[in-house]
C-alpha cells in the first residue's frame, strides 16, 4: 500500500513538473499585388499578429511608387492587414518590393 502511494504522488509530481514542448512556430506571410485598370497597383500585405502585437515587416514599395493615400490597417483572427494603394511612375513590372525585417524572422 505504501509503495502505491509512493508511486501515485511520484507520478503526480512528474506530471506536475513536466515541461510542455513547443514546437517553432512558421506562419507564412502574404503580399498580393494587383494592377488596376487605372494603372494604379493595389497592395494587400498580411502578417501574423498575436492580440494588438504584429510581426515587425513592412513592405517597401520601389521608389517610383507614391501611395494615393494613407495605408488603412487592421487586426483580425490574428493576422495584421494593411491595404493601400499606389501610383507607380513607369509601372511597376520589373520593380522590386522589398520586405524589411525578413531576414531576422522564421516567414515565409
Amino acid at each position: 500500500m505504501i509503495l502505491a502511494a509512493r508511486a501515485f504522488y511520484l507520478s503526480l509530481l512528474c506530471s506536475v513538473l513536466a515541461v510542455t514542448a513547443h514546437a517553432d512556430e512558421s506562419r507564412p506571410a502574404h503580399l498580393q499585388l494587383t494592377l488596376t485598370e487605372s494603372g494604379s497597383v493595389s497592395m494587400v500585405f498580411k502578417v501574423p499578429a498575436l492580440g494588438d502585437r504584429r510581426l515587425a515587416l513592412y513592405p517597401k514599395m520601389p521608389d517610383n511608387c507614391v501611395a494615393l493615400l494613407p495605408p488603412s490597417a487592421q487586426i483580425i483572427d490574428n493576422a495584421y492587414t494593411e491595404r493601400a494603394t499606389f501610383q507607380c511612375t513607369g509601372g511597376i513590372v520589373g520593380q522590386t518590393v522589398f520586405i524589411d525585417g525578413l531576414s531576422s524572422t522564421l516567414t515565409e
